[in-house]
């Protein structure tokens, strides 16, 4: 019989983990957040999380371009034409 006391751990056994992220980290998270929001048609929270990456990140044309299809479905014309025309800015190609 196989007897494993707990006694035996102690806080040096225990990991720490940096859970700070950095701010590239954080944007990319924001990012791919924003993206399963999309999926679930949340598009006030997707649209949210696209404009907490581009705080980060900004200039980010692929968060630019999904806000503006997250405005769009909002109705939030102006706004999507406006984030439409800064993602071709950031990549004329």
């Amino acid at each position: 019989m196989l007897f494993i006391s707990l006694s035996t751990f102690s806080q040096e056994d225990t990991v720490r983990i940096n859970s700070q992220l950095s701010p590239e980290q954080m944007a990319e998270q924001d990012y791919n957040s924003g993206l399963r929001a999309m999926e679930s048609k949340d598009f006030n929270t997707a649209a949210d999380l696209f404009s907490r990456c581009l705080a980060a990140k900004p200039g980010f044309d692929k968060a630019l371009a999904n806000r503006a299809i997250a405005f769009t479905r909002l109705k939030k014309y102006n706004e999507a034409l406006a984030d439409i025309n800064l993602a071709i800015s950031a990549n004329p190609a």
